[in-house]
């Protein structure tokens, strides 16, 4: 049986959608950490506090070095180029998660913990794994001119669990707090403008949330949460789930004012449900 396993694990895939996801991963990567590091700040972070200091004595010692976060926003921002566009893929992505201890230990108050520790794991499974490069065929399998090449099927997989579990844990958390027998969306709903809710939510609701509106939402939010993670682990589900991420997370970003990298973790993560094995014949390269 573990033979069987590992033999499976470790058999080859089609690494489409997994370079789509390495170049969705490091666009939000981009969006989450840029604006700070081109300004050579540390408070590089978005306005949710969630997320504890990783290493608070690396973050001492580097902060009285000076030029070492200039350095180190330098550094990050090549590997973000180098693991979208160049081949040494572990290599790049090993820089990456490198930088995001730094910046993690300098100051990390204001982070997404839902969001960064999926994000700090994928990248470290980039760092360890080989994803498969891009290679330009005479006889594509997908897109005209390029053949995304093979990747073992325990990198998508890793990843996935990554995604989907944290999917799933949030949802058990809330039903362990009692949200089946409450309204928490009511409440939600109702939060002044700059909180997590986006403006015009507030405005829509500030004259009072709808019950039947708040029971449906918090209905939804659970069942979504707690079944599509099962369901994912069932081949011919797969294409559901992946379109009920994307209208999940399409709709939490327009209600909630959360990072983009959020959103790119899972809506872009789900990309890997579409997984397809790799062809048995190798297309002939120049």
């Amino acid at each position: 049986m573990w033979h069987r396993l590992a033999q499976h694990l470790f058999s080859p895939v089609d690494a489409m959608a997994l370079t789509v996801f390495r170049i969705i991963l490091v666009l939000g990567l981009a969006l989450h950490f840029l604006p700070a590091t081109f300004a050579h700040r540390s408070n590089y972070a978005h306005n949710i506090v969630r997320f504890p200091v990783m290493l608070p004595e690396l973050g001492e010692f580097l902060v009285n070095i000076p030029g070492s976060m200039q350095v180190t926003h330098i550094v990050f921002v090549l590997a973000l180029v180098g693991a979208a566009t160049l081949r040494a893929t572990r290599l790049f992505f090993s820089l990456i998660v490198l930088c995001l201890y730094v910046y993690l230990s300098v100051n990390a108050l204001n982070t997404n913990t839902l969001g960064l520790w999926p994000t700090l794991n994928i990248c470290t499974l980039f760092a360890v794994l080989p994803s498969g490069n891009p290679r330009y065929t005479l006889s594509p399998s997908f897109i005209p001119g390029i053949w995304f090449g093979s990747a073992p099927r325990l990198l998508p997989v890793l990843i996935l669990i990554q995604v989907l579990g944290a999917f799933f844990f949030a949802g058990l958390e809330k039903l362990l707090a009692g949200w089946y027998a409450s309204d928490p969306m009511k409440e939600f709903l109702s939060l002044p403008p700059g909180s997590i809710v986006r403006p015009w939510v507030y405005s829509l609701f500030s004259g009072g949330v709808p019950g039947f509106l708040s029971v449906l939402l918090t209905i939804a939010t659970l069942a979504g949460e707690i079944v599509l993670p099962v369901l994912a682990i069932f081949r011919k589900y797969r294409t559901i789930v992946f379109l009920s991420f994307e209208i999940f997370f399409a709709g939490v970003m327009l209600v909630l004012d959360i990072p983009p990298l959020f959103y790119l973790i899972f809506a872009g993560g789900a990309l890997l449900l579409l997984t397809r094995d790799a062809p048995t014949g190798r297309p002939h390269e120049h």
